[in-house]
């Protein structure tokens, strides 16, 4: 009869546990960080249940002839307003594709979201972030996907624009396009 009751008790603080990690202790908010939509972004609440731990999916890789391609994204990014120098902070963002073709997740150039530095001052040379943010599937035209991406603070501390970018690798960041803007600009300052 002990082995019976202390069988059911560890059942139940295992589904306990369970439970309270599956409800992801506190919803979508991150802790520290503000949320910052994008003007051309519309409602920004599409498709928010993903977790930063979640694996990118194997799926096919669309063809697409990159050529013809209209390329565009809207962001809402989820940032905090200071990074502290030689720490890695993930940052969250949704972004909807906006392009006539299918974001693929995978294959020899996938689509991922990146970001470039460009110090406030005048005069300051911009650097692209060594970050990546995965997709954790394909990604249709008018679909929805949030997406992680580590940033690190650069060497020079100071007030930054981070301009998050689409880009697909070995072709083209989606802002050196012939379209319309299709980054978004967010400052913030990084160091001690």
């Amino acid at each position: 009869m002990k082995k019976f009751i202390t069988l059911i008790s560890l059942i139940a603080i295992l589904i306990s546990s369970v439970l309270i990690i599956s409800s992801g202790c506190g919803g979508n908010e991150l802790p520290g960080v503000e949320e910052i939509t994008e003007e051309t972004t519309g409602k920004g609440d599409e498709n928010k249940s993903a977790k930063g731990d979640e694996k990118v999916t194997t799926e096919e890789v669309v063809e697409v002839d990159y050529d013809n391609a209209k390329y565009g994204a809207e962001y809402t990014i989820y940032m905090p307003q200071y990074i502290p120098s030689g720490k890695e902070t993930i940052v969250k963002a949704t972004v909807k594709n906006t392009s006539d073709f299918t974001w693929n997740a995978g294959g020899p150039n996938p689509v991922r979201l990146g970001y470039h530095l460009d110090k406030v001052t005048p005069g300051s040379t911009q650097f692209d972030g060594a970050g990546r943010g995965e997709l954790l599937h394909n990604v249709k035209p008018g679909e929805s996907v949030d997406v992680f991406i580590p940033m690190s603070a650069p060497d020079e501390p100071g007030y930054y624009n981070v301009n998050f970018d689409m880009v697909i690798e070995g072709i083209l960041w989606f802002s050196y396009s012939k379209e319309v803007p299709t980054h978004t600009r967010v400052r913030v300052y990084f160091g001690p």
